[in-house]
């Protein structure tokens, strides 16, 4: 029964090595742990995937590009005024599981989840990741990495 079982552990890396979207770098990232899409070519934007389940993915980003201003706030207690400053943006969005993409070799879906800063970055819909954990494809904007918009990916329809 081990035997049977380690087999079949192993067949699932072997396939998931196989999963791959040509031009697309291949990230597996624990969940609520913090990517930085600036080593991908991308801009100062931390993406954060927190959690996914049958139906939908929730991910946070916060873009350190694009700075919102904190007024100054007097704080009557002790009598004085804080500094103004600023803060990145946040944001997080809850990501439908629809219209996801085939990816060649598998019978797993991948799906979009942060598109911006010249690169796409999609979430791999399979139980090949390690525990607590999802493999996310990222790949750059196809007119910057010379492939083209369809190259390794089929869209269901």
């Amino acid at each position: 029964m081990k035997t049977v079982v380690g087999m079949i552990c192993l067949f699932f890396s072997v396939a998931l090595s196989w999963a791959q979207m040509p031009g697309a770098a291949t990230c597996n990232l624990k969940y609520g742990a913090t990517l930085n899409l600036q080593k991908y070519g991308g801009g100062n934007v931390d993406l954060i995937v927190q959690e996914s389940d049958l139906r939908s993915i929730t991910v946070s980003t916060i873009d350190k590009d694009h700075l919102l201003p904190v007024p100054s706030v007097y704080i009557e207690s002790g009598g004085y005024w804080t500094t103004p400053g600023s803060s990145p943006q946040r944001s997080r969005k809850q990501i439908e599981k629809k219209n996801g993409v085939a990816i060649q070799g598998t019978v797993s879906q991948a799906y979009l989840i942060y598109e911006g800063s010249g690169i796409k970055v999609f979430y791999f819909d399979s139980t090949g990741a390690e525990q607590n954990s999802c493999i996310l494809f990222i790949l750059q904007d196809p007119k910057k990495s010379g492939l083209s918009s369809s190259e390794g990916i089929d869209k269901q329809r």
